[in-house]
């Protein structure tokens, strides 16, 4: 669907490239909340482009997560469509 679910480690890896929003158990970098480009996963962690700053997210903390919608065909967080 529109706004999949991500729920093992490998869905974030297979959906690099796609924008995720995540929530988080506790608090990291000052937030619980995250919305940013999905880079893969390193060893146990999730990481996201947030803005420009590259945020490596312990998979234990993600309370749940899922892809952005599409907006007219164009992923959220691609520039200009590329």
């Amino acid at each position: 669907g529109i706004d999949r679910p991500l729920f093992q480690l490998a869905d974030f890896d297979r959906f690099k490239g796609q924008t995720a929003e995540l929530e988080l158990y506790k608090v990291l970098h000052a937030r619980r909340r995250f919305r940013g480009l999905l880079e893969g996963v390193r060893e146990e962690a999730v990481i996201l482009d947030v803005e420009g700053a590259i945020h490596e997210i312990p998979f234990d903390l993600i309370k749940k997560a899922c892809l952005s919608p599409e907006v007219f065909g164009i992923k959220q967080g691609q520039r200009n469509g590329k």
